[in-house]
């Protein structure tokens, strides 16, 4: 005899596999968006954190600009005041230069020599003046020489004149005016 089995066995099993089947794909599914999530709001997480960090070291960058700025204030004023010390300094030492300088040049004037002018430009001095003789102009230019304020002595012009011009009541017959030119040395000393 043959028997036939009514009941849909396979369909059945094939029915309760598909069902296990889509039960495991749906667990799947929710297990990839529940791993898609944790991932994501980890992600987000360190996002912000980041986010953090940057908006953190953006205000202590803006910190040390200013700092930085403050630093280039006190160097550009540093760099001003130790110009005026400089300038200070110079002057202090130029004080007594002139003073020495003239003091000397009073010292080795002979007697028979007046100076008429005196004019500084830089380091270059020019000097008029009139003497009883041309040796006394010699003398004069020898002690500029050997001064250790004036060097490079030069005699650029020498004219007689007759002293009746120049003085009344004069003992000579003619004077000597001159002008000449001598460059000034601060001494080391």
């Amino acid at each position: 005899m043959i028997r036939i089995n009514l009941l849909p066995v396979k369909q059945a099993q094939k029915r309760s596999l598909g069902q296990q089947q889509i039960i495991l794909a749906v667990i799947a599914i929710v297990a990839v968006v529940a791993l898609l999530y944790t991932s994501n709001e980890r992600e987000r997480s360190k996002i912000s954190g980041l986010e953090t960090k940057v908006s953190d070291l953006k205000t202590e960058l803006s910190k040390l600009d200013d700092l930085i700025g403050d630093a280039e204030e006190v160097k550009k004023r540093e760099t001003e005041l130790q110009k005026k010390l400089d300038v200070i300094n110079k002057l202090k030492a130029s004080k007594t230069g002139p003073v020495k300088m003239l003091d000397e040049l009073s010292t080795i004037l002979p007697r028979k020599l007046w100076l008429t002018s005196f004019k500084i430009g830089g380091s270059m001095i020019q000097l008029s003046g009139v003497a009883v003789s041309n040796k006394d102009i010699a003398v004069f230019m020898r002690n500029l020489e050997s001064s250790p304020f004036f060097t490079g002595v030069k005699l650029k012009e020498v004219k007689a004149h007759s002293a009746q011009k120049m003085a009344k009541g004069a003992d000579v017959e003619f004077l000597s005016i001159f002008k000449m030119s001598v460059k000034y040395v601060k001494p080391s000393s």
